[in-house]
């Protein structure tokens, strides 16, 4: 009997090791799993580099924008809505255009000269001249005529961008010239300007020119955008047939103004 338990127990301490074995055995993973958890983690990996510049370039353009914004010394909202409102800087030009105006011909002021803008500081009142550190893009566009209409002087950025008149379907530019305009030491001059296309299809029949500071690259306060008075600009073909005022020795008599033979007419 001693004999047997003493068989028996060696026989169970052996069974111990092949049983720990086979636990290992089943333990360890199969071939097909090590390999499909490899390409797994190969196919993260590559979906990990795939993403990173993605991620990289959106995480950068993000952090741009926000610095874009918060570069600038903050302003309470009371400050900002006045800037709105009404802000201090503007830009004007310096004199009337000429009385009429053709398709095709150079606009011009009243004494022949290219346009000319100015910018100034109406704060307290003031219409001075302003400076600003660094020369700024102005964009010279088309207004209906009817603007601001009711609004005066309030106008906003928005009502200004919603004036602007494009080119009918099919023709050129509307305005033609040497763009951009530049605004250096608080004054720019425009070249030669030109309209493609009469006013006579918009409701108003008239138009404005109007300028405004390019905001691509400019991050200062806002600067109120120019206007010109309204106009007609009719088509090139009746320029030839235009009165001449003041007239010349060597007009012919349709080519004065109707107001001058009427009031010569009374003084003889």
């Amino acid at each position: 009997m001693g004999a047997k338990r003493l068989r028996d127990g060696s026989d169970q301490d052996t069974d111990k090791p092949q049983k720990s074995e086979q636990k290992k055995l089943r333990a360890l993973p199969s071939f097909h799993t090590v390999i499909k958890e490899a390409v797994m983690v190969k196919t993260i990996q590559n979906l990990f580099g795939a993403l990173e510049p993605l991620i990289r370039r959106t995480v950068r353009e993000e952090f741009e924008r926000v610095l874009h914004t918060t570069r600038y010394v903050q302003r309470s909202p009371q400050m900002q809505i006045e800037d709105v409102e009404s802000p201090n800087l503007r830009l004007v030009f310096t004199k009337p255009l000429t009385s009429r105006i053709f398709t095709g011909s150079k606009v011009e002021d009243l004494e022949n000269n290219p346009l000319q803008i100015l910018l100034i500081d109406t704060q307290n009142g003031n219409n001075s001249p302003a400076t600003l550190p660094m020369p700024i893009k102005l964009e010279v566009v088309v207004l209906d005529g009817d603007f601001p209409s009711e609004l005066h002087d309030n106008w906003t950025s928005t009502n200004f961008s919603k004036s602007i008149v494009k080119e009918r379907r099919g023709k050129r530019p509307l305005l033609t010239g040497e763009f951009p305009v530049i605004l250096r030491d608080g004054f720019a001059s425009i070249g030669e300007l030109t309209f493609t296309d009469n006013s006579s299809w918009i409701r108003s029949q008239h138009f404005r020119i109007g300028a405004r500071v390019v905001q691509d690259g400019y991050k200062g306060p806002r600067i109120r955008e120019a206007i010109t008075e309204a106009f007609r600009v009719k088509d090139h073909r009746g320029e030839s047939y235009k009165k001449h005022y003041p007239p010349a020795l060597t007009d012919d008599v349709w080519r004065l103004c109707q107001q001058r033979v009427s009031t010569l007419s009374m003084n003889s």
